[in-house]
């Protein structure tokens, strides 16, 4: 049996170096190519699998559970492994080195899943090693975040090592992150499990902290992560409304909400000004006829998926299953998430796509509800935070093909892991035991 808290010791580490290591992206040009991104996954994909190897023979299947997910899993891999496959020998003539890396999202999905699927029912492991580790990860983004609008000339220098120095010497906070709005995009899902552990443990640091963690968003001044939060906060009040119908709770946030949109119309004026001479980047954020205009321009999301669509207008029956290519070397700036994968994967790969972000909407959704029933206040924090960030990915995907960012998909893919390894363990509801999930 693998000893549980090394285990979870591990992903504590993984999460860290995650965030922490840098991608170098100011050496790009020296390689033509996000060198430092091809490492830095590499990287992790040696970690996951070294780690599998070493202690597969050691997990068992116990159960027709177990055994029927593993085998989607591995029909999962097979099947995104020929997609990958098919668009690279369709499009040879086009194929650059970029493209052939493709090949290794197969299996730096299906191992990090795997891998975060070893969990154990201990509510203290987890916050000792993964839930207290993530508020500190948001704690340090936030402080990155305050320092680098205020031009801290050494932090910016040392911001190259993590994102295109246009970035870390502008206005608009990235974090350890390659971009804003993926530096955003992560944020909200900070904001998430920091506001439900103020919700369940009642300290008011945490309050103040999801308010920054919030304001951190705002710094970031990516249009996309803003969308992603309004989505995410009404979406949050429908859910704790049908999942956690409190007439005090609820009056109480209703009340929050009633007294903040009071004020904002009051000082709707200066909030305006503030926010336009501050926040220059989304100073058109909300105009919307001005958005919908700029997006049939030339590399904006619906110009994107109408090129796709013109692509497609001579394909054949195969193509429009498996795809046209990877395409890097012919347009590289899809940011339509769900054009992206229709162009190089088809069909097939558009459906499977759509799938897993459901099926992160779904999962999550049940082990909340698993944990909430079990009272397990931190898996009820991890699940809850991961349940509301995941739908706001369908809606981010829009605008980006998120889960497929470097850091953002070890995030993405290692809570939706645990979300299967938490439903797929067998303890009851009053055991507060470490119970290995053997799968």
């Amino acid at each position: 049996m693998i000893n549980p808290i090394n285990h979870i010791k591990n992903i504590k580490y993984y999460l860290i170096f995650i965030i922490l290591f840098p991608t170098f992206d100011l050496f790009d040009g020296f390689f033509g190519f996000s060198g430092g991104t091809v490492i830095f996954r590499l990287i992790i994909i040696l970690l996951l699998a070294s780690f599998f190897l070493k202690y597969y023979h050691k997990i068992n299947l116990i159960n027709d559970q177990h055994r029927t997910f593993i085998n989607l899993l591995f029909s999962f891999f097979l099947l995104f492994l020929f997609l990958v496959s098919w668009s690279l020998f369709y499009d040879l003539d086009n194929i650059i080195i970029r493209d052939i890396f493709e090949l290794h999202r197969p299996l730096y999905y299906s191992l990090i899943i795997m891998i975060s699927m070893i969990l154990w029912s201990n509510d203290i492991l987890l916050h000792k090693y993964i839930i207290r580790v993530l508020i500190v990860i948001a704690t340090f983004e936030i402080v990155l975040a305050f320092l680098h609008i205020n031009r801290v000339n050494l932090l910016q220098n040392v911001l190259t090592l993590y994102t295109k120095k246009p970035n870390a010497f502008g206005y608009r906070s990235t974090g350890t992150f390659g971009n804003p709005y993926d530096y955003g995009i992560v944020m909200i899902f900070f904001t998430f499990i920091i506001f439900q552990s103020y919700r369940l443990e009642k300290k008011y640091y945490l309050a103040a902290l999801s308010i920054l963690s919030f304001i951190a968003i705002l710094l970031s001044q990516s249009k996309t992560a803003i969308y992603v939060f309004i989505f995410c906060v009404f979406y949050c009040i429908l859910f704790l409304i049908v999942t956690h119908f409190n007439v005090k709770d609820l009056s109480k946030y209703f009340a929050i909400i009633f007294i903040v949109t009071a004020l904002g119309i009051v000082y709707y004026q200066d909030i305006y000004n503030y926010f336009i001479d501050q926040f220059v980047y989304m100073e058109r954020a909300f105009d919307i006829k001005r958005l919908i205009r700029k997006s049939f321009q030339s590399g904006n999301r619906l110009y994107d998926l109408f090129w796709v669509i013109e692509r497609y207008k001579n394909a054949n029956i195969l193509n429009w299953l498996f795809g046209l290519g990877i395409g890097k070397g012919i347009y590289d700036d899809i940011e339509f998430g769900y054009a992206l994968y229709l162009y190089r994967y088809g069909l097939v790969g558009l459906i499977l796509y759509i799938s897993i972000l459901f099926t992160g909407v779904i999962i999550s959704y049940k082990a909340f509800k698993k944990a909430k029933n079990s009272g397990m206040k931190n898996y009820n924090k991890l699940f809850f935070a991961y349940h509301i960030w995941s739908f706001g990915l369908i809606i981010g995907t829009f605008a980006n093909n998120f889960i497929d960012q470097p850091r953002i998909t070890f995030l993405y893919f290692t809570f939706f892991g645990m979300c299967l390894g938490y439903l797929l363990s067998n303890f009851s509801d009053k055991d507060y035991n470490i119970v290995c999930l053997n799968y």
